[in-house]
């Protein structure tokens, strides 16, 4: 107990105390962390929604963009087409070869510097005619010229040193004049067009047109807007009948759309420019967030850092008071368990002391009585031999015994008297029986009960010799004597029993003292007292004895009185762990049932699903081949491991391996495996690139027929560069870039294009 009091004192006194000064340093620093923390959080917080609004900004900016750029290309997209168109009205036969040969394909016509308003164009165009492809000349005679070389088709000239008509006559129902709707940007053929348009008007319908015809002059017209002209004697309806009709309404869309397109650019443009700025902005919150975001994650981490000092700080501290109160309660406890010890132990010496006094006692208790019955046995021995004697004796009284009966009465009176000492004798033998009882059953002097055994017998034949002395009177006077010599032997021992009383009585009192020891021990009084005497302990013995035991128990260490606890604690544990265990093999079971079931199921739809699959692969290859035959196999037995063999052979082959197939044949079967596949289950979308590539153009065919036939089910969008293959497409949609870095996308409806091709 000292040393574990002197292991717990160094203990504390080399225990280092925890730094309370930092820890309400950490206190004052946490707060002031927490404050920044939160402003971080709230700037954080204000940028995120800064930035959400800007990129919600950037969202529509793009949205608007986008649809602008759209706008831009369908636009030009639309101008192009018709562009096109009026090109190619223009190429139309044999006039560019001429113009060309004569040097005039460079001259601009007459209706590429037209104005006209809307809804007027087609009654301009059946006015004008050809003098709207009309090319300018200086003067008009020049064009006489050219009779000796024709023009191969119609074309005008006109002369820009015209004069224009002056005057107009009164029109017919207040019909405004034509020329009040078609205008043109050259100065120099204004002159022309007044003369084209001199006399004519315009109206709404052809009903109107009709109702003023009763009006009109000699040479006076009326175009509708539909292109009919109605004059006094006729009416002309208008139709187109090639390409270059409808040419005046086809620039006059295009001098629109240029207009438009050009808007539409600047307005492309502008948006563009808004989402670059938007997006610069977008971009420096997005950086200043990062930034505040990088800081305040580096605040947390200060924060988390000094928090987590702060704690291991406090629970030191904690610790530290609790160790340092619970190790002052185990020195106190220890202390108090010392002085109980040392109390205890001089208790013990104190009782061991009385102990080994009473057991000296006790010892020479049986000593004195051993020699007590060594002294009894020896008296005993030389009554035996008195009695003998006296049996003499009385042998010779008989022969007296005459002599001896007129001394009956004194005779008797001295038996009278002998028989009184015998029973008083008697009554002293009883309280010595009793008395050796109690010495036999605690310092066995069993030789003393034979002792009184013989005495017993001694005064059996003394009563018996004093008996036999009433016929011998003449050894009266000798028993009287032997009477007195029995009388003097019988005070020693009266003596020594006395003296044996008195030894008694302090051995009583020594073993009532030695008993309360053993009680107050709580141990067997009577075991003890067995295991003493047969032992023959000593009490310096016994303390070695005790001492060595002291030593065990303090070498087992303080009591664990929750280790019971904890054993059950335990107990529950390991229940619960085998509960938990049987409830794992029952899962593991559960699992390893579903697994089996489930490659069950997996077997018989992985069969099915390949049946179908190869049945799918045979007709789609005879569909893109135009025969042959092919079929999936398993190369393995367990369905779930097997790999898949693809055999396949086209018409007029007999390969035995899809390696010897050429690079077409091969991409060709790959395809039609692929859509044996697909077709097992249709997707609404599918997106084919360039799979026509190494293809030849009988496969292409056959190719983008069969991607026809699928298309009711599903929409195919194809990249491709292949002309087969378009021939075959609803919608054509290319990208074109006309300037370095500018991309353009170009849709063109095939069916659409076509018609207007057509008209």
């Amino acid at each position: 107990i000292e040393e574990q009091v002197a292991a717990l004192k160094e203990e504390i006194q080399g225990s280092e105390a925890p730094d309370e000064e930092r820890f309400a340093e950490l206190s004052e620093i946490l707060e002031e962390k927490r404050a920044l923390l939160e402003e971080s959080a709230a700037g954080v917080e204000e940028l995120g929604a800064s930035l959400a609004a800007a990129r919600e900004e950037l969202t529509q900016s793009l949205m608007k963009s986008e649809a602008a750029a759209k706008r831009v290309t369908s636009l030009s997209a639309r101008l192009e087409t018709l562009k096109g168109i009026q090109q190619k009205a223009v190429a139309e036969g044999k006039l560019p070869a001429w113009l060309k040969k004569m040097g005039l394909e460079g001259m601009e016509p007459f209706y590429k510097n037209l104005e006209i308003d809307e809804g007027w164009s087609l009654a301009a165009e059946a006015v004008l005619s050809v003098r709207a492809h009309a090319l300018p000349v200086g003067e008009l005679r020049r064009a006489a010229g050219f009779t000796f070389d024709p023009p191969p088709g119609r074309l005008a000239f006109y002369g820009r040193d015209s004069q224009p008509v002056t005057g107009q006559s009164e029109s017919p129902r207040g019909l405004p004049p034509l020329a009040q709707f078609v205008r043109t940007r050259d100065a120099g053929a204004a002159p022309a067009l007044s003369h084209w348009l001199s006399g004519v008007y315009a109206a709404g319908s052809l009903d109107e047109a009709i109702a003023a015809r009763g009006e009109l002059k000699p040479g006076e017209r009326i175009a509708t807007r539909e292109g009919h002209i109605v004059d006094a004697a006729s009416i002309a309806f208008w139709a187109e009948e090639s390409v270059a009709s409808g040419i005046l309404s086809r620039q006059a869309e295009i001098d629109s759309l240029g207009s438009a397109l050009a808007e539409a650019q600047g307005e492309a443009d502008a948006q563009a420019e808004a989402v670059k700025r938007v997006r610069a902005r977008v971009d420096g919150l997005d950086a200043e967030l990062r930034t505040e975001r990088s800081q305040e994650g580096r605040e947390r981490d200060e924060l988390h850092a000094l928090e987590v000092e702060y704690t291991r700080l406090s629970g030191a501290i904690a610790a530290y008071k609790n160790r340092s109160e619970k190790v002052k309660a185990d020195i106190a406890s220890l202390t108090r368990r010392a002085q109980e010890v040392e109390e205890s132990r001089a208790a013990a010496e104190e009782k061991f002391s009385g102990l080994d006094e009473s057991l000296s006692g006790m010892q020479q208790a049986e000593l004195t009585a051993q020699q007590a019955l060594e002294k009894a046995q020896r008296e005993s021995e030389g009554l035996q031999s008195r009695i003998r004697d006296l049996k003499e004796q009385a042998n010779l009284s008989r022969v007296k015994e005459r002599d001896a009966r007129e001394h009956k009465t004194e005779t008797e009176e001295g038996a009278e008297r002998a028989r009184e000492e015998s029973q008083s004798m008697a009554e002293e033998r009883e309280a010595l029986t009793e008395e050796l009882a109690e010495l036999n059953a605690t310092a066995q002097v069993e030789g003393l009960a034979v002792f009184i055994e013989e005495r017993d017998r001694t005064k059996a034949s003394e009563i018996e010799a004093q008996g036999q002395s009433d016929a011998a009177e003449n050894t009266l006077e000798a028993a009287r004597s032997e009477q007195r010599a029995l009388l003097d032997g019988q005070m020693p021992r009266q003596q020594a029993i006395a003296d044996l009383q008195v030894k008694r009585q302090a051995w009583v009192t020594q073993s009532q003292t030695f008993t309360e020891a053993i009680d107050a021990s709580g141990e067997d009084r009577i075991e003890l007292a067995r295991i003493v005497v047969r032992e023959k302990l000593k009490a310096g013995t016994l303390k070695n004895r005790v001492a060595r035991l002291v030593e065990e128990i303090a070498a087992l260490g303080p009591v664990n009185h929750a280790a019971l606890e904890n054993l059950e604690t335990s107990r529950k544990a390991m229940a619960e762990t085998a509960r938990q265990v049987e409830d794992l093999n029952a899962a593991i079971e559960n699992l390893e049932a579903t697994i089996r079931k489930i490659d069950a199921e997996t077997r018989t739809l992985l069969k099915s699903t390949f049946e179908t699959v190869s049945a799918n692969f045979t007709q789609m290859f005879k569909d893109l081949f135009g025969g042959g035959t092919a079929s999936l196999t398993m190369t393995g037995d367990e369905i779930l491991d097997s790999g898949v063999e693809v055999r396949a052979q086209p018409p007029g082959k007999r390969n035995a391996s899809v390696k010897l197939l050429s690079g077409g044949e091969q991409a060709l079967t790959a395809t039609a495996l692929v859509f044996a596949i697909f077709s097992l289950n249709p997707a609404p979308f599918c997106l084919l690139d360039e799979v026509d590539a190494p293809l030849d153009e009988a496969n292409q065919d056959r190719l983008a027929r069969q991607i026809v036939a699928m298309s009711g089910s599903t929409q195919f969008m194809m990249i491709t560069h292949h002309r087969v293959t378009m021939e075959y497409l609803k919608r054509l949609v290319g990208v074109t870039m006309k300037e370095p870095g500018v991309s353009r996308v170009v849709a063109v409806d095939v069916a659409e294009g076509t018609k207007l091709a057509q008209s």
